[in-house]
């Protein structure tokens, strides 16, 4: 469960560091950062309809209790989005810091914090599949603690 929680930080801190440092400073082409600009902004709704549409199919095809799993989805979503933000929030104060640069603040805004909370969505739905997929195997299995079968 931690190794998972580490991995998930993980990503969410390469995509905002590779977007900070790479895509600012080594590309020339304002073409490509515009580009990206528009598809940035646009990945927080769409992971989080794509999140919330495989949600409900799970729920139509009985796969899932919507009633039960529904606060532990949104939970795990907003959860990581949000935690998405604070790790590129301090990403950005770091850089800003470093570079004595006093666009620090709009760099959350529009770029980095757009960009970590829809990496967050998408860490967080597939960290909630995950669980999801862990609480069928303990089910299945009967799985009385960690490690140990029950007949």
């Amino acid at each position: 469960m931690i190794a998972r929680r580490i991995i998930g930080c993980t990503v969410i801190f390469s995509t905002v560091l590779i977007r900070a440092l790479v895509l600012e400073f080594y590309i020339d082409s304002p073409d490509i950062i515009n580009y990206l600009w528009m598809g940035i902004l646009f990945l927080v709704p769409v992971a989080f309809l794509l999140s919330v549409i495989v949600f409900l199919i799970l729920g139509l095809l009985k796969k899932i209790k919507l009633a039960e799993q529904t606060f532990d989805f949104l939970c795990s979503v907003a959860g990581w989005a949000l935690g998405g933000v604070g790790i590129a929030s301090l990403i950005v104060i770091a850089i800003s810091a470093y570079y004595n640069s006093p666009q620090g603040p709009f760099s959350i805004i529009f770029l980095d914090g757009p960009l970590s909370a829809g990496v967050g969505t998408v860490v967080g739905f597939v960290m909630w599949l995950l669980r999801l997929r862990d609480t069928e195997v303990n089910k299945k299995f009967k799985l009385s603690s960690p490690g140990s079968l029950t007949e």
